[in-house]
């Protein structure tokens, strides 16, 4: 009777074997088909004067990075997503080119296969660019070719008011990726000679600018109210809001500009927004998925490292590539050797800024305090001191107690999430965990359906709190309640308390503004569709 057994379960297990090399035949079969159906790329023909012809791919971000700073200047850094084996969701990998290389090879690829994004550089100057979207759905009655208009003229007047940069319609690149269900463009300011400082730069001016529009509609619409005598929806939360006057919110919260006669008649504010119709403001509002009053500009594409989607490329699995809007009126320089096409995906390029003595670096600090009258171009800010000798991985942390708990608070009945990456300050005590596959936010209580989190472990106090990357939860700067560590996961545990005499008492929010500063440098959206446009 044990033969018996013992026999059905070999035969059981050998079946199982046999479906599952079956199965892999068959992919590897499937796959097979498609290379002998792919054409053979011409290969790039090197020159003398020409540039790196090398073309290298990587599995992490990191490497990748590493890898160009080392070789050549003038090698860049790309996303992609392909097809892996058993794969539905698409492999994340890095190449590095150069330029030219880079789109040899790529026009030459079939249009499905073009999944790519450039990767912003931290610390790069960079074009100033707007990812504008919202759900078609929701949004019936929305006229997005006007709206794109309107948006631009607004961001417009604000260069002029503060950088005394004169641009307009003709100076933006204008791509579509607009589906059925969802309207999106991008827009690429093409600046003669002009870049800002790096997008954390470029994202701190949208924000300024943004939120001044967020005040003028909110005000509108308590006229509204007021009129018709009933309570209209602000979409400025509480926390955007002072008693007296509104502060800025570049980054964090700001002190309020304090305001004089002299200064009341020379609002800029008032003289930009004079220049539009309530109308024309009022229909930069739009609702989102969760039908929810937002702007239809995505203030999460200025983080560092960035992906952004490239010309001609579309998400994996889907069928709407990047392309040159119906309305675009930007129009490239003639060049003589260049083909159009070739001439707009190095426009569409974020980051590909040619260096001259001429060049103008606009600068827009995330710490500073604004007055109502700019002065001549450049925004100057108030310096902060940075945390000091800090430690990152992939792998396991310098406290792997810790790591185990935070391991452990990620895991549901029907998933677990996992620690993508640390980051650990010694000054400080604190420990960043990003986190994968799992997205609950105390905020919304709930999942967020697209961004990650980050749990921090204060070392120093015993605790560890949510925060995540979330665009609206990042606005309001939102932390989770504290939550005890256990004691036994803590490195005090180990040691005498008579140590604590030697803290040398760095402010807690430096630290934490520190941690999130190096959080961005990890392309957070790495399991994501949503962030990557």
């Amino acid at each position: 009777m044990d033969k018996l057994i013992q026999w059905i379960t070999l035969s059981s297990l050998l079946n199982n074997w046999a479906l599952k090399i079956y199965h892999i035949s068959k992919i590897l079969d499937e796959n097979a088909k498609k290379l002998k159906s792919d054409k053979i790329p011409k290969e790039f023909r090197p020159r003398i004067d020409g540039p790196s012809v090398g073309w290298k791919t990587f599995f992490r971000q990191q490497e990748a990075f590493s890898y160009a700073r080392r070789k050549s200047s003038d090698l860049h850094v790309f996303s992609y997503e392909s097809e892996s084996l058993g794969s539905e969701t698409g492999q994340r990998m890095f190449l590095v080119a150069s330029y030219p290389v880079f789109w040899h090879y790529y026009r030459q690829l079939d249009e499905q296969k073009k999944t790519h994004y450039e990767l912003i550089p931290e610390g790069s100057v960079c074009k100033l660019y707007f990812d504008l979207e919202f759900p078609i759905e929701n949004n019936s009655n929305c006229d997005g070719r006007a709206m794109t208009d309107i948006f631009t003229k607004y961001v417009t007047s604000w260069m002029d008011e503060i950088f005394k940069v004169k641009c307009s319609k003709e100076h933006v690149l204008n791509l579509d990726a607009s589906t059925e269900k969802k309207f999106s463009r991008h827009l690429i300011f093409q600046l003669k000679r002009t870049a800002f400082q790096d997008n954390i730069h470029a994202g701190n001016f949208v924000q300024f600018i943004l939120q001044k529009l967020k005040e003028e509609i909110n005000k509108l619409k308590q006229n509204l109210s007021d009129v018709l005598d009933f309570d209209e929806p602000s979409i400025i939360s509480q926390s955007d809001k002072s008693s007296d006057e509104q502060t800025v919110p570049c980054d964090n919260q700001l002190d309020p500009p304090r305001h004089s006669q002299e200064q009341d008649k020379n609002d800029d504010k008032a003289e930009i927004m004079d220049g539009f119709t309530e109308e024309e403001l009022l229909s930069m509002v739009v609702r989102n998925k969760h039908n929810e009053e937002t702007l239809f500009c995505d203030q999460g594409v200025y983080t560092k490292n960035r992906n952004f989607r490239l010309f001609q490329s579309r998400k994996f699995g889907k069928n709407n590539p990047l392309v040159i809007s119906e309305d675009n009126l930007y129009i490239p320089p003639k060049d003589d050797v260049m083909s159009y096409e070739h001439l707009i995906f190095n426009d569409s390029l974020i980051a590909n800024i040619e260096y001259s003595p001429a060049l103008r670096i606009l600068q827009f600090d995330s710490e500073c305090q604004f007055s109502n009258k700019f002065s001549n171009g450049n925004v100057r800010a108030k310096t902060s001191g940075k945390a000091e000798d800090v430690v990152e991985g992939f792998t396991k942390s310098p406290y792997p107690e810790i790591d185990d708990f935070i391991s452990s608070t990620l895991k549901t009945v029907s998933k677990a999430g996992r620690i993508r990456h640390w980051t650990y300050f010694s000054q400080g005590e604190l420990i960043v965990y990003d986190i994968v596959g799992y997205r609950y936010c105390h905020n919304i209580e709930r999942e967020h359906k697209s961004n990650n989190i980050m749990l921090l472990a204060d070392l120093k106090r015993g605790v560890y709190y949510q925060k995540c990357h979330d665009p609206d939860c990042k606005s309001i700067s939102y932390k989770s309640p504290d939550k005890d560590i256990p004691k036994e996961a803590l490195p005090s545990f180990y040691f005498d308390d008579s140590f604590d005499e030697f803290d040398e008492g760095v402010d807690d929010m430096d630290i934490l503004n520190a941690a999130l500063e190096v959080e961005k440098t990890i392309d957070d959206k790495i399991n994501e569709n949503k962030d990557q446009t």
